[in-house]
């Protein structure tokens, strides 16, 4: 039975980010951002926000301090 209530719901890139680096704000704070811009990568575009994804200035920062902290993060979570 193929059951969406069961099914594994796909986390955004901007999800993603957030748990791997302990939430909005420590996220914010890896990027010296403020952590209303990076809340707003998880609205719909339709509010205001991203859809989800991460910003391409954002994105380099992220991966080199994923590297570096040993955090799980790669390219391929970056993108939708």
């Amino acid at each position: 039975m193929n059951d969406k209530k069961n099914a594994p719901e796909k986390r955004s890139p901007a999800q993603k980010v957030i748990a791997v680096f302990g939430g909005v704000r420590a996220t914010a704070r890896i990027l010296g951002r403020n952590g209303s811009t990076v809340s707003r990568w998880q609205k719909p575009r339709a509010e205001g926000g991203t859809g989800g994804r991460i910003p391409t200035s954002a994105q380099g920062p992220l991966l080199e301090h994923a590297r570096a902290n040993g955090l799980p993060l790669t390219a391929d979570d970056l993108i939708a």
